[in-house]
């Protein structure tokens, strides 16, 4: 999330932008090739190339731990509770199989979060969206997707629902 803050001090109005790790850790790659792409232009944008040179260099000193946990499980299709924010980047392909009808179904992941439930638990949910028709409306309906809290590492093509680039059969 990148959220736009104005602030005032001694007369003047501070304006700057806040943003959350995941955010940056999502956008990692993105953020490496944009700087090295801005840095083939001519003439360069040396504040453009030092705002994402300081996001990179954040990601990479502040998360590499995060990021080596991260690699390290997802190599061996594996995932813990934990990490499961970096799993599921905004507008991943998810499949889940629908509960009610056991039909298989891909969801496109908005956002996520992890919410508190009763006795102490923090499920991980995904709000998504789904293409649906009824017969009569065809589009886009939001849905929310929710794992329990678990312990330990599980296999990621074993959670209720997943990146579709884990499933067993993807080609």
């Amino acid at each position: 999330r990148v959220t736009l803050i104005r602030k005032q001090d001694r007369g003047v109005i501070l304006t700057f932008l806040q943003v959350n790790p995941e955010f940056l850790f999502h956008s990692y790659q993105a953020l490496g090739e944009r700087m090295s792409k801005e840095k083939t232009k001519f003439p360069r944008d040396e504040e453009l190339i030092s705002d994402l040179t300081a996001a990179v260099r954040y990601v990479e000193n502040d998360m590499a731990l995060t990021i080596e946990r991260f690699t390290t499980l997802t190599r061996d299709g594996e995932i813990t509770h934990d990490l499961l924010w970096a799993l599921f980047k905004p507008n991943t392909i998810v499949f889940a199989r629908h509960e009610g009808t056991q039909q298989d179904r891909l969801l496109i992941v908005r956002k996520t979060a992890y919410q508190h439930v009763r006795l102490g638990g923090r499920n991980f949910v995904a709000f998504c969206n789904i293409v649906t028709n009824d017969g009569e409306e065809f589009g886009f309906a939001a849905a929310e997707l929710s794992l329990a809290k678990f312990d330990g590492v599980r296999k990621i093509h074993q959670l209720e629902f997943y990146p579709l680039q884990f499933h067993p059969d993807r080609k």
